[in-house]
């Protein structure tokens, strides 16, 4: 990385800016530890010194061991004073940036915001829930531009994914008819409702959000649903089960007014639950008319018999153009 960082400084003169038609930088799997990135930042800062010729680089650095200490470096690029992100998109999964590395990330980020960056790749990075709270506090702040957020493959639990979502919060239409989340989340949630004036600057830009197995449980994916804004949301593998499927099934009644793109998949809910989220889809009342905007729903990896293969036909009757991707139904033991 040195090398690599010398030759493209010398080839250029130290004066001038490395790599100025530089679109995308992949160094995934490279091994790249906490020196290369202080030569990669060196190399790569001197693009917000220049912004008038220079455009944001979108740089994939998965799997390397940059470990939280390299944090520091990142910082430096996502961070610059008066110009903000140098980086349209990071990808950081599976660097090992723990907790302390959300808190450095974060900690440049509040005195210079990231501006410009539009997406963060966090996953897999052992992020606990403490993490989540760091980053959650400051989203609405420092990462203004963000569109797209993977949190996937880190154990936040419920309690850091309802810090994420109270960050996203916009919506106001939440009531305690939901059995399955908590009255000390509902009053939360209503809280910061009633507190709107303080989330006027809120991010409202985030459209993407990926929770994939971070043990979001019943609650979080709830408070993921009842966020406003979302475009697109990834709830594979969280062991929501059936109890969890019933739970949003009544978040869903009609459809979804704003995400496009929701993933059940790899949940374990047994048949009866997933025929009752799918009846709860296409159970529009009144007259006809509502606000859906789902367009596709992923409910593999759970129970998909007859049954629900008889709802999911109900459901293609009232909305034709949703696209369901599940697993082939399987009779039962005795009809085989």
């Amino acid at each position: 990385m040195t090398a690599f960082c010398n030759a493209a400084t010398q080839s250029v003169g130290e004066n001038d800016v490395p790599f100025s038609g530089l679109e995308q930088l992949i160094l995934s799997e490279c091994n790249i530890g906490v020196s290369g990135m202080e030569d990669l930042a060196k190399c790569l800062i001197k693009r917000g010194k220049d912004a008038g010729q220079c455009q944001r680089v979108h740089l994939n650095l998965s799997s390397n061991p940059i470990g939280n200490r390299g944090c520091a470096s990142i910082s430096q690029l996502c961070a610059v004073p008066s110009f903000g992100s140098v980086i349209s998109k990071l990808q950081l999964s599976g660097c090992s940036i723990e907790d302390k590395g959300i808190k450095t990330l974060s900690s440049a980020a509040k005195c210079n915001p990231c501006i410009g960056l539009t997406a963060l790749d966090l996953s897999n990075n052992s992020i606990s829930h403490f993490g989540a709270e760091v980053l959650a506090d400051l989203l609405h702040m420092s990462w203004p531009d963000l569109v797209e957020l993977n949190l996937a493959k880190n154990n936040i639990g419920s309690a850091g994914v309802v810090m994420i979502i109270q960050a996203l919060l916009q919506r106001s239409d939440i009531t305690n008819d939901h059995p399955m989340i908590s009255n000390e989340t509902i009053m939360v949630i209503k809280s910061l409702v009633q507190q709107s004036d303080a989330f006027s600057g809120a991010n409202s830009t985030l459209k993407s959000l990926d929770l994939t197995e971070t043990n979001c449980g019943i609650e979080g994916a709830s408070a993921a649903l009842m966020s406003g804004g979302l475009t697109s949301l990834r709830l594979f593998n969280n062991k929501l089960g059936s109890d969890g499927f019933y739970s949003v099934a009544n978040l869903l009644r009609g459809g979804h007014p704003s995400i496009e793109h929701l993933d059940l998949g790899g949940n374990a809910a047994d048949e009866d639950s997933v025929v009752a989220l799918l009846d709860a889809i296409g159970n529009i009342q009144g007259d006809g008319t509502i606000i859906n905007k789902l367009s596709v729903l992923e409910i593999g990896g759970n129970s998909f018999g007859d049954k629900a293969d008889a709802a999911l036909k109900r459901l293609k009757s009232v909305l034709p153009r949703l696209d369901v991707a599940h697993d082939k139904p399987v009779q039962n033991r005795a009809e085989e």
